[in-house]
């Protein structure tokens, strides 16, 4: 049995209300075991056996138990422990931000973004992952909002760099 974290989008905004307890009970029922959700449900670890077609088939079944859809992000406890040790640019760069994708970001993704860019964010881009540093206030970032996901052009959900690290710390090696 192998561990992942499911990276929620949009869970318990606009309207929208899952509880832990919910999340916790349609894993579960999809066969998931070791379930634990972190901060606001918008995370979940668990264990599971068969990841064959995983998002998908996850994406499939919340959206049939909730009632709603919630694009599902998914990574294996390794990668997820990568990723949280991961600073591409360095402390100094600003406060850390991770997107994930579906799939992997096309080459030109970087390009992209700081040819729309500010002074106030770069950019690194690494297989399904965009590290994303911001200077000064996040709110005051212009991708901080539906503009990183039209530029990037694929669907994101995207969390702090902080946050990633304490995930990490609770998956077990």
């Amino acid at each position: 049995m192998s561990a992942y974290v499911a990276f929620l989008r949009s869970i318990n905004v606009g309207g929208r209300r899952v509880t832990k307890d919910m999340l916790v009970d349609a894993f579960h029922a999809f066969g998931a075991r070791e379930v634990w959700t972190f901060l606001a449900s918008g995370n979940v670890g668990f264990a599971i056996d068969d990841a064959d077609g995983l998002t998908r088939r996850l994406e499939a079944h919340l959206g049939v138990t909730l009632g709603m859809v919630v694009p599902v992000f998914v990574r294996d406890a390794a990668r997820v422990r990568g990723i949280a040790g991961s600073d591409p640019l360095g402390p100094d760069a600003g406060t850390r931000h991770v997107a994930f994708a579906h799939g992997p970001l096309d080459a030109g993704v970087v390009s992209r973004l700081d040819a729309v860019g500010s002074a106030t964010d770069r950019f690194v881009a690494d297989g399904t992952e965009l590290y994303w540093y911001v200077q000064g206030a996040f709110a005051a970032s212009p991708f901080a909002g539906p503009k990183l996901e039209r530029v990037v052009g694929v669907p994101l959900t995207v969390r702090k760099g902080d946050t990633l690290v304490r995930l990490a710390a609770r998956l077990t090696p």
